[in-house]
C-alpha cells in the first residue's frame, strides 16, 4: 500500500511540477498586464504601418508569443534571394552575389510575420481571414460556410488558417488590420472578440498605410473600430504608437 501512495505523489507531485514550469513561463513571456477582451482593459495601439506593428512589439521585448493576426493577408513572404549573374564567371566554384536592389533584412507589410517568427518574436500564429478571401486564396468552394482551418509549420512552429477568431489559452498578441474590416460589420466583429474569451497584453489596430491593397476606406472603418474596440476593452482612450 505504501508503493502506491508514495508512487501516486511522485505522480501528482511531476503533474505540479509541469503544470508550475508551464504556468511560468507564460508568465515570463507576457509583455505586461493582460486582460481579457469580454471585460477587461488590454492596451489598445492604433498603429500607421504593418512594419510599426513589429516594431512595437520588437520594442516591447515579446518574445515567443502566440500571435492572432485579423486580416486578408498572410504577411509571410520571405525575404528572397535574387541571384546576380551579371559578373562574368570566374573559376569553379561559381561565386553568386545578391541583387543589389534585395534587402534581406528589410520588414515590410509582406513579410513583417515572417520577421516575427524567425526572430523569435512569435512562436504560433493564427492568420484570421475573411471568409471569402479564405475561400479563394485555399480553393475553396463558396458553398463552404465553414472550411476547415488550414495549418502549416515553419521549423515546428504552427501556422493556422482559419475563419474563426480562436480562443487560445494564453494571452495573445493581437492584430486587427485594416484589410480584414472591409465588408465586416464592426458591432458583429466586436460581439465575436467578446465571444471567443481571448486575452490580450497588446492589441493593435493597423492602418496599413505601407500597403498598396489597403483601400481608403478600409483604413476609415479601422479608425473607427479603434473607438468600438476601446469601449469593448473598457478603456476610456485608445492608445497610439508613432
Amino acid at each position: 500500500m505504501s508503493k502506491i501512495v508514495i508512487s501516486s505523489a511522485i505522480i501528482v507531485g511531476c503533474l505540479c511540477a509541469i503544470l508550475a514550469v508551464n504556468s511560468a513561463g507564460v508568465s515570463s513571456r507576457q509583455i505586461g498586464a493582460s486582460a481579457a477582451l469580454a471585460s477587461g482593459h488590454p492596451a489598445v495601439y492604433l498603429v500607421k504601418t504593418t512594419s510599426e506593428v513589429y516594431r512595437l512589439w520588437e520594442r516591447k521585448k515579446a518574445q515567443g508569443r502566440v500571435v492572432v493576426h485579423l486580416g486578408r493577408f498572410l504577411h509571410y513572404v520571405q525575404p528572397g534571394f535574387n541571384p546576380d549573374y551579371s559578373a562574368p564567371l570566374s573559376g569553379y566554384p561559381v561565386k553568386v552575389r545578391p541583387s543589389r536592389d534585395v534587402s534581406g533584412d528589410e520588414v515590410t507589410y509582406r513579410n513583417f510575420l515572417w520577421f516575427a517568427m524567425d526572430k523569435g518574436i512569435m512562436r504560433e500564429s493564427y492568420n484570421v481571414i475573411p471568409l471569402r478571401d479564405f475561400q479563394q486564396r485555399f480553393g475553396l468552394g463558396t458553398a463552404n460556410s465553414h472550411p476547415r482551418d488550414v495549418v502549416e509549420h515553419d521549423n515546428a512552429s504552427a501556422r493556422i488558417m482559419t475563419v474563426l477568431i480562436p480562443s487560445v489559452r494564453e494571452p495573445v498578441l493581437l492584430n486587427i488590420d485594416a484589410s480584414y474590416l472591409g465588408n465586416m460589420d464592426l458591432a458583429e466583429l466586436a460581439r465575436q472578440l467578446r465571444a471567443s474569451a481571448l486575452s490580450a497584453d497588446i492589441v493593435t489596430v493597423c492602418l496599413s498605410e505601407d500597403s498598396p491593397d489597403v483601400s481608403p476606406a478600409e483604413r476609415s472603418k479601422a479608425l473607427e473600430f479603434v473607438g468600438r474596440l476601446s469601449a469593448v476593452a473598457g478603456a476610456a482612450v485608445p492608445g497610439s504608437y508613432q
